[in-house]
C-alpha cells in the first residue's frame, strides 16, 4: 500500500493511512518518492475498515482525518488524482458510456504521471457467490481493455482483489464495483 493513503467520500477527503505525513500533506511539501494512493469508498463502515487497516492511531479509538475541501482540491488537482468507481449491473460485464469515460480519464491521469499506477480493485462477496469471482475477473479484464484501448500502458496496471467489503447498508452491492485506484511513486514502495 501507498505510504499515504485518502479516502474520498462522497466528495469529502479523508487521511486513512500515513498520518506521519500530515503535516507536509498539508501544506503541499510531500517530500520527493512519499507514494500517496487515493481510494474511493462507497460508505463510511469501508473507510473504517481501511482507517484499522492503514493507521496505528485506530487501535486507541482515534478517528481518520477529514480535510479541508481547499486543501484537497489544490492537493488532488497538483497530483491529478481522482478516484473512479465503475459500477456494473447485476450479473453484467457490459462497460457503459460513463465507464468508458472514465478509463480514458484515467489512461490520461497515467499517461501524465510517469510513476503512477492503476490498481483495479474489487471485493470478493463473503459468503462466496458461485460465479461471481469469474465474472469479476472478466470485469477487470474488460475494464483494463478500455485502458489499454484509451492509451495506458498495461505494465502499470495490477487487479487486486480484496475480502468482503466491510458488512453495513452502505456496503451493499460492492460484488458489483470496480475502483479504479490511482497511485503516484515509486512502484513497489
Amino acid at each position: 500500500m501507498a505510504d499515504v493513503t485518502l479516502v474520498d467520500l462522497g466528495g469529502q477527503v479523508w487521511l486513512v493511512g500515513g498520518e506521519e505525513h500530515l503535516d507536509a500533506l498539508l501544506v503541499g511539501a510531500l517530500p520527493e518518492g512519499v507514494t500517496v494512493a487515493l481510494v474511493p469508498c462507497a460508505g463510511r463502515a469501508e473507510m473504517n475498515a481501511l482507517w484499522r487497516a492503514h493507521s496505528p492511531d485506530a487501535a486507541d479509538g482515534g478517528q481518520p482525518w477529514v480535510l479541508n475541501p481547499l486543501i484537497t482540491t489544490r492537493l488532488l488537482g497538483r497530483m491529478g488524482l481522482r478516484p473512479g468507481v465503475l459500477r456494473f449491473a447485476p450479473w453484467s460485464a457490459a462497460l457503459d458510456a460513463a465507464a468508458t469515460e472514465a478509463a480514458a480519464a484515467a489512461a490520461a491521469w497515467l499517461a501524465a504521471n510517469p510513476d503512477g499506477r492503476l490498481v483495479l480493485r474489487q471485493f470478493a462477496p463473503e459468503p462466496e457467490v458461485p460465479g461471481l469471482s469469474d465474472l469479476q475477473r472478466v470485469r477487470a479484464r474488460l475494464v483494463a481493455a478500455a485502458l489499454e484501448r484509451a492509451g495506458a500502458d498495461p505494465a502499470r496496471l495490477r487487479d487486486e482483489v480484496l475480502g468482503a467489503s466491510p458488512a453495513g447498508d452502505d456496503a451493499a452491492g460492492e460484488g458489483d464495483a470496480l475502483r479504479i485506484v490511482m497511485e503516484t511513486g515509486p512502484s513497489g514502495a
